[in-house]
Protein backbone atom coordinates (compact mmCIF):
# COMPACT_ATOMS: atom_id res chain seq x y z
CA UNK A 1 0.00 0.00 0.00
CA UNK A 2 1.76 3.52 -1.14
CA UNK A 3 1.13 6.58 0.18
CA UNK A 4 -0.69 7.84 -2.18
CA UNK A 5 -3.04 5.28 -2.63
CA UNK A 6 -4.42 6.40 1.24
CA UNK A 7 -7.63 8.77 1.23
CA UNK A 8 -6.78 12.16 2.10
CA UNK A 9 -9.56 12.56 4.00
CA UNK A 10 -9.17 9.41 5.93
CA UNK A 11 -5.22 10.47 6.56
CA UNK A 12 -6.35 13.92 7.91
CA UNK A 13 -8.93 12.51 10.00
CA UNK A 14 -6.71 10.24 11.50
CA UNK A 15 -3.71 12.44 11.98
CA UNK A 16 -6.08 14.82 13.76
CA UNK A 17 -7.68 12.25 16.41
CA UNK A 18 -3.96 10.97 16.88
CA UNK A 19 -2.77 14.49 17.79
CA UNK A 20 -5.90 15.10 20.10
CA UNK A 21 -5.56 11.69 22.24
CA UNK A 22 -2.05 12.69 22.00
CA UNK A 23 -2.90 16.08 23.82
CA UNK A 24 -5.34 14.50 25.57
CA UNK A 25 -2.94 11.82 27.34
CA UNK A 26 0.34 13.35 27.41
CA UNK A 27 2.05 12.48 30.51
CA UNK A 28 3.36 15.10 32.72
CA UNK A 29 7.17 15.51 32.96
CA UNK A 30 8.60 12.36 35.46
CA UNK A 31 11.87 12.22 37.45
CA UNK A 32 12.88 8.60 37.86
CA UNK A 33 15.20 7.84 40.42
CA UNK A 34 18.34 5.61 39.90
CA UNK A 35 16.93 2.06 41.87
CA UNK A 36 13.18 1.04 42.56
CA UNK A 37 11.10 2.83 45.30
CA UNK A 38 10.35 0.38 48.24
CA UNK A 39 8.39 3.19 49.57
CA UNK A 40 5.34 3.27 47.02
CA UNK A 41 3.10 0.30 47.34
CA UNK A 42 2.49 -1.49 44.06
CA UNK A 43 -0.53 -1.17 42.44
CA UNK A 44 -1.54 -4.29 40.16
CA UNK A 45 -3.99 -2.98 37.32
CA UNK A 46 -6.97 -5.51 36.68
CA UNK A 47 -8.63 -6.39 33.49
CA UNK A 48 -11.19 -4.47 33.95
CA UNK A 49 -9.08 -1.39 35.00
CA UNK A 50 -7.36 -1.93 31.33
CA UNK A 51 -10.53 -2.95 29.40
CA UNK A 52 -13.27 -0.86 30.29
CA UNK A 53 -12.36 2.91 29.96
CA UNK A 54 -13.33 5.06 26.97
CA UNK A 55 -9.72 6.49 27.03
CA UNK A 56 -8.33 2.98 26.53
CA UNK A 57 -10.75 2.06 23.92
CA UNK A 58 -10.22 5.27 22.06
CA UNK A 59 -6.24 5.26 22.29
CA UNK A 60 -6.44 1.38 21.05
CA UNK A 61 -8.55 2.22 18.49
CA UNK A 62 -6.35 5.43 17.20
CA UNK A 63 -3.09 3.39 17.30
CA UNK A 64 -4.27 0.50 16.26
CA UNK A 65 -5.95 2.40 13.05
CA UNK A 66 -2.92 3.78 12.85
CA UNK A 67 -0.85 0.73 12.25
CA UNK A 68 -2.71 -1.07 9.84
CA UNK A 69 -1.75 1.35 7.59
CA UNK A 70 0.94 -0.15 5.94
CA UNK A 71 3.12 3.44 4.93
CA UNK A 72 2.20 4.84 8.40
CA UNK A 73 3.57 1.97 10.03
CA UNK A 74 6.59 1.76 7.85
CA UNK A 75 7.01 5.50 8.78
CA UNK A 76 7.10 5.10 12.76
CA UNK A 77 8.95 1.67 12.12
CA UNK A 78 11.85 3.66 10.44
CA UNK A 79 11.96 6.14 12.96
CA UNK A 80 11.76 3.82 16.04
CA UNK A 81 14.79 2.16 14.14
CA UNK A 82 16.49 5.38 13.23
CA UNK A 83 16.34 6.16 16.75
CA UNK A 84 17.53 2.77 18.38
CA UNK A 85 20.57 3.10 16.11
CA UNK A 86 20.88 6.80 17.39
CA UNK A 87 20.91 5.47 20.98
CA UNK A 88 23.20 2.57 19.84
CA UNK A 89 25.69 5.23 18.69
CA UNK A 90 26.03 7.47 21.56
CA UNK A 91 26.68 4.28 23.63
CA UNK A 92 29.62 2.93 21.28
CA UNK A 93 27.46 -0.13 19.72
CA UNK A 94 28.20 0.45 16.02
CA UNK A 95 25.08 -1.08 14.12
CA UNK A 96 27.18 -1.17 11.11
CA UNK A 97 29.41 -3.20 12.46
CA UNK A 98 27.51 -5.67 14.19
CA UNK A 99 24.62 -5.38 11.60
CA UNK A 100 26.18 -5.21 8.59
CA UNK A 101 28.94 -7.58 9.66
CA UNK A 102 26.15 -10.20 10.11
CA UNK A 103 24.79 -9.75 6.76
CA UNK A 104 28.29 -10.17 4.99
CA UNK A 105 27.88 -13.71 6.21
CA UNK A 106 24.26 -14.53 4.80
CA UNK A 107 26.14 -18.04 3.09
CA UNK A 108 27.25 -19.53 6.67
CA UNK A 109 23.82 -17.96 8.55
CA UNK A 110 21.82 -19.87 5.90
CA UNK A 111 23.46 -22.82 6.26
CA UNK A 112 23.13 -22.75 9.76
CA UNK A 113 19.34 -21.85 9.45
CA UNK A 114 19.08 -25.16 7.39
CA UNK A 115 20.92 -26.84 9.70
CA UNK A 116 18.86 -25.85 12.75
CA UNK A 117 15.54 -25.49 11.12
CA UNK A 118 13.19 -28.77 12.14
CA UNK A 119 9.78 -28.23 9.51
CA UNK A 120 7.57 -30.89 11.71
CA UNK A 121 7.98 -27.28 14.14
CA UNK A 122 4.06 -26.20 14.26
CA UNK A 123 4.74 -22.16 14.61
CA UNK A 124 1.77 -21.17 16.59
CA UNK A 125 -0.61 -18.11 15.69
CA UNK A 126 0.14 -15.94 18.42
CA UNK A 127 4.02 -16.00 17.64
CA UNK A 128 3.14 -14.95 13.98
CA UNK A 129 1.82 -11.78 15.17
CA UNK A 130 4.19 -8.57 14.30
CA UNK A 131 6.42 -7.93 17.22
CA UNK A 132 8.97 -4.89 18.18
CA UNK A 133 7.84 -3.14 15.02
CA UNK A 134 8.59 -5.75 12.31
CA UNK A 135 5.96 -7.06 10.29
CA UNK A 136 7.15 -10.55 10.25
CA UNK A 137 7.66 -10.37 13.97
CA UNK A 138 10.22 -12.35 15.21
CA UNK A 139 10.43 -14.85 11.83
CA UNK A 140 12.77 -13.03 9.48
CA UNK A 141 16.47 -12.31 8.99
CA UNK A 142 16.48 -8.77 9.76
CA UNK A 143 14.95 -9.31 13.59
CA UNK A 144 17.49 -11.73 13.59
CA UNK A 145 20.12 -10.10 12.85
CA UNK A 146 19.69 -7.10 14.65
CA UNK A 147 18.73 -8.92 18.22
CA UNK A 148 21.84 -8.17 19.73
CA UNK A 149 22.49 -4.20 19.02
CA UNK A 150 18.94 -3.92 19.40
CA UNK A 151 18.56 -5.49 23.04
CA UNK A 152 22.43 -3.00 23.92
CA UNK A 153 20.69 -0.18 22.75
CA UNK A 154 17.08 -0.48 24.17
CA UNK A 155 18.40 -1.91 27.78
CA UNK A 156 21.19 1.37 27.65
CA UNK A 157 18.70 3.34 29.56
CA UNK A 158 17.51 1.23 32.06
CA UNK A 159 19.00 2.25 35.62
CA UNK A 160 18.91 5.60 34.48
CA UNK A 161 16.83 8.97 35.59
CA UNK A 162 15.07 8.97 31.43
CA UNK A 163 15.06 7.85 28.43
CA UNK A 164 17.84 10.04 27.17
CA UNK A 165 20.28 8.94 29.73
CA UNK A 166 22.30 6.10 28.71
CA UNK A 167 24.60 3.61 30.27
CA UNK A 168 26.58 1.11 27.54
CA UNK A 169 26.46 -1.55 30.14
CA UNK A 170 22.44 -1.57 30.59
CA UNK A 171 21.59 -4.76 29.02
CA UNK A 172 24.62 -6.35 31.14
CA UNK A 173 23.39 -4.74 34.04
CA UNK A 174 19.97 -6.31 33.17
CA UNK A 175 20.42 -9.41 32.38
CA UNK A 176 23.24 -9.52 35.29
CA UNK A 177 21.16 -8.76 37.91
CA UNK A 178 18.67 -11.51 36.90
CA UNK A 179 21.41 -14.14 37.28
CA UNK A 180 22.43 -12.53 40.57
CA UNK A 181 19.07 -12.36 41.66
CA UNK A 182 18.10 -16.06 40.90
CA UNK A 183 21.47 -17.42 42.10
CA UNK A 184 20.00 -16.03 45.53
CA UNK A 185 17.32 -17.13 45.53
CA UNK A 186 18.49 -21.03 44.51
CA UNK A 187 20.91 -20.75 46.98
CA UNK A 188 18.81 -21.03 50.00
CA UNK A 189 17.80 -24.66 48.74
CA UNK A 190 21.63 -25.03 47.95
CA UNK A 191 21.22 -25.39 44.37
CA UNK A 192 23.45 -25.63 41.14
CA UNK A 193 22.30 -27.10 38.39
CA UNK A 194 23.92 -28.67 35.98
CA UNK A 195 21.70 -28.79 32.93
CA UNK A 196 19.58 -25.89 31.64
CA UNK A 197 17.37 -25.24 29.70
CA UNK A 198 16.95 -21.45 28.28
CA UNK A 199 13.82 -21.02 26.77
CA UNK A 200 13.02 -18.43 23.74
CA UNK A 201 16.31 -17.74 23.56
CA UNK A 202 16.49 -15.85 20.38
CA UNK A 203 19.82 -15.15 19.17
CA UNK A 204 21.80 -16.26 22.01
CA UNK A 205 22.52 -13.32 24.52
CA UNK A 206 20.41 -15.04 27.76
CA UNK A 207 22.39 -18.38 26.43
CA UNK A 208 26.05 -17.50 26.92
CA UNK A 209 24.96 -15.14 29.72
CA UNK A 210 23.57 -18.00 31.64
CA UNK A 211 26.61 -20.61 30.87
CA UNK A 212 28.89 -17.96 32.29
CA UNK A 213 26.99 -17.32 35.53
CA UNK A 214 26.53 -21.72 35.69
CA UNK A 215 29.97 -22.57 33.75
CA UNK A 216 30.21 -26.39 34.53
CA UNK A 217 26.48 -26.16 33.29
CA UNK A 218 25.40 -27.33 29.71
CA UNK A 219 22.70 -24.99 28.55
CA UNK A 220 20.25 -25.51 25.69
CA UNK A 221 18.92 -22.91 23.94
CA UNK A 222 15.31 -23.53 22.80
CA UNK A 223 13.73 -20.85 20.31
CA UNK A 224 10.52 -20.36 17.85
CA UNK A 225 12.30 -19.00 15.50
CA UNK A 226 14.89 -20.91 13.31
CA UNK A 227 15.99 -17.53 12.12
CA UNK A 228 17.39 -15.96 15.80
CA UNK A 229 18.79 -19.36 16.19
CA UNK A 230 20.66 -19.59 12.74
CA UNK A 231 22.20 -16.25 14.49
CA UNK A 232 22.98 -17.98 17.61
CA UNK A 233 24.79 -20.91 16.29
CA UNK A 234 26.71 -18.79 13.87
CA UNK A 235 27.77 -16.71 16.67
CA UNK A 236 28.79 -20.07 18.78
CA UNK A 237 30.56 -21.24 15.71
CA UNK A 238 32.37 -17.48 14.57
CA UNK A 239 33.26 -15.51 17.63
CA UNK A 240 36.75 -15.93 19.64
CA UNK A 241 35.20 -15.16 23.14
CA UNK A 242 32.87 -18.68 22.33
CA UNK A 243 35.56 -20.93 21.40
CA UNK A 244 36.04 -22.75 25.01
CA UNK A 245 32.62 -23.17 25.28
CA UNK A 246 32.20 -24.74 21.72
CA UNK A 247 35.44 -26.90 22.20
CA UNK A 248 33.95 -27.73 25.34
CA UNK A 249 30.38 -28.90 23.99
CA UNK A 250 28.39 -26.98 26.61
CA UNK A 251 26.01 -24.65 24.72
CA UNK A 252 23.74 -26.00 21.79
CA UNK A 253 20.48 -24.84 20.52
CA UNK A 254 17.28 -26.74 18.56
CA UNK A 255 14.46 -25.44 17.56
CA UNK A 256 11.31 -25.71 19.37
CA UNK A 257 8.44 -24.65 21.48
CA UNK A 258 8.83 -23.31 25.12
CA UNK A 259 5.26 -25.40 25.60
CA UNK A 260 6.72 -28.20 23.77
CA UNK A 261 10.57 -28.60 24.36
CA UNK A 262 10.77 -32.42 23.51
CA UNK A 263 12.78 -33.37 26.19
CA UNK A 264 12.36 -36.34 28.69
CA UNK A 265 10.46 -35.93 31.79
CA UNK A 266 12.39 -34.98 34.93
CA UNK A 267 15.74 -34.45 32.35
CA UNK A 268 16.72 -30.97 33.18
CA UNK A 269 18.01 -28.73 36.62
CA UNK A 270 16.83 -25.46 35.45
CA UNK A 271 14.28 -23.80 33.52
CA UNK A 272 14.92 -20.08 33.03
CA UNK A 273 12.93 -17.65 30.68
CA UNK A 274 14.32 -14.74 29.60
CA UNK A 275 12.53 -10.97 28.87
CA UNK A 276 10.14 -14.09 26.87
CA UNK A 277 6.59 -14.02 29.37
CA UNK A 278 5.27 -10.13 28.01
CA UNK A 279 5.39 -11.76 24.30
CA UNK A 280 3.09 -14.95 25.35
CA UNK A 281 -1.21 -14.87 25.71
CA UNK A 282 -1.90 -16.43 28.74
CA UNK A 283 -2.57 -19.64 27.15
CA UNK A 284 0.54 -20.16 26.24
CA UNK A 285 2.15 -19.28 29.30
CA UNK A 286 0.24 -21.57 30.79
CA UNK A 287 1.85 -24.62 28.80
CA UNK A 288 4.80 -23.20 29.23
CA UNK A 289 4.62 -23.06 32.99
CA UNK A 290 3.51 -27.23 32.23
CA UNK A 291 5.84 -27.97 30.61
CA UNK A 292 8.35 -26.43 32.37
CA UNK A 293 7.35 -28.72 35.20
CA UNK A 294 7.28 -31.53 33.23
CA UNK A 295 10.98 -31.85 32.22
CA UNK A 296 12.58 -30.47 35.58
CA UNK A 297 13.53 -32.84 37.81
CA UNK A 298 12.61 -33.28 41.30
CA UNK A 299 13.76 -29.78 43.32
CA UNK A 300 14.63 -28.40 39.74
CA UNK A 301 13.38 -24.49 39.67
CA UNK A 302 12.04 -22.24 36.95
CA UNK A 303 13.67 -18.93 37.15
CA UNK A 304 12.88 -15.91 34.39
CA UNK A 305 13.09 -12.30 34.22
CA UNK A 306 10.87 -9.68 32.65
CA UNK A 307 9.05 -6.68 33.26
CA UNK A 308 7.06 -6.09 37.00
CA UNK A 309 3.87 -4.85 35.82
CA UNK A 310 3.78 -3.82 39.65
CA UNK A 311 6.85 -1.65 39.33
CA UNK A 312 6.04 2.28 40.11
CA UNK A 313 7.68 2.55 36.31
CA UNK A 314 5.78 0.42 34.64
CA UNK A 315 2.55 1.90 36.51
CA UNK A 316 3.00 5.37 34.93
CA UNK A 317 2.67 3.64 31.39
CA UNK A 318 -0.45 1.25 32.36
CA UNK A 319 -1.94 4.25 34.09
CA UNK A 320 -1.63 6.77 30.88
CA UNK A 321 -4.01 5.07 27.68
CA UNK A 322 -2.04 6.50 24.86
CA UNK A 323 1.32 6.06 25.94
CA UNK A 324 0.08 1.95 26.74
CA UNK A 325 -1.46 1.40 23.32
CA UNK A 326 1.79 2.83 21.58
CA UNK A 327 3.94 0.23 24.23
CA UNK A 328 0.96 -2.40 23.28
CA UNK A 329 0.83 -2.19 19.34
CA UNK A 330 4.52 -3.43 19.48
CA UNK A 331 4.10 -6.00 22.44
CA UNK A 332 0.70 -7.60 21.22
CA UNK A 333 0.56 -9.77 24.13
CA UNK A 334 1.09 -6.93 26.94
CA UNK A 335 -2.30 -6.73 27.88
CA UNK A 336 -2.60 -10.44 28.70
CA UNK A 337 0.59 -10.34 30.59
CA UNK A 338 0.00 -7.55 32.71
CA UNK A 339 -3.12 -9.46 34.24
CA UNK A 340 -1.66 -12.70 34.76
CA UNK A 341 -1.93 -14.22 38.03
CA UNK A 342 1.24 -15.48 38.70
CA UNK A 343 1.12 -16.98 42.15
CA UNK A 344 -2.06 -19.02 41.10
CA UNK A 345 -0.63 -20.03 37.32
CA UNK A 346 2.51 -20.91 38.82
CA UNK A 347 0.97 -22.65 41.81
CA UNK A 348 -1.68 -24.61 38.93
CA UNK A 349 1.40 -25.73 36.89
CA UNK A 350 2.68 -27.61 39.97
CA UNK A 351 5.44 -25.25 41.44
CA UNK A 352 6.09 -24.08 45.08
CA UNK A 353 8.18 -21.79 47.13
CA UNK A 354 7.79 -18.73 44.46
CA UNK A 355 9.95 -16.16 45.05
CA UNK A 356 9.98 -12.32 43.52
CA UNK A 357 12.87 -9.93 43.96
CA UNK A 358 13.08 -6.35 41.94
CA UNK A 359 16.59 -6.40 39.49
CA UNK A 360 15.61 -3.09 37.85
CA UNK A 361 13.24 -0.26 38.21
CA UNK A 362 11.00 -1.93 35.93
CA UNK A 363 11.60 -5.85 35.48
CA UNK A 364 11.58 -8.41 38.32
CA UNK A 365 13.21 -11.89 38.72
CA UNK A 366 11.20 -14.46 39.53
CA UNK A 367 11.86 -18.29 40.99
CA UNK A 368 9.69 -21.47 41.73
CA UNK A 369 10.75 -24.97 42.68
CA UNK A 370 9.44 -28.35 41.41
Amino acid sequence: MHLSKVPLKQLAWLVIVFNACVQAFRPKPIVMSSSPSLEVPPISPTPTELRQPLSYRVADKVVGTLFSIDPIFNVLAKKARESIIARGEKIGVSWSERVEGLKRHMEELETEYEGVHRKRVVIPEYYQKPFHAYKEGNLGWAPAIEFEAASLSVHAPTYTRGPTELQEDGDAKLRGNFHKRMKEMLAKFSFVPSRIVDVGCAAGMSTFCLQASFPEAEVLGVDLSPYMLAVAKYNLNARPEFAQVKREGRVDYVHAAGEDLGLPDASVDLVSICLVNHELPNEAARAVFREAHRVLRPGGALAFMDMDPTAPAFQRIVKNPMLFALFKSTEPWLKEYVVLDLPSELAGAGFSHMDVRGNSPRHRTVVAFK
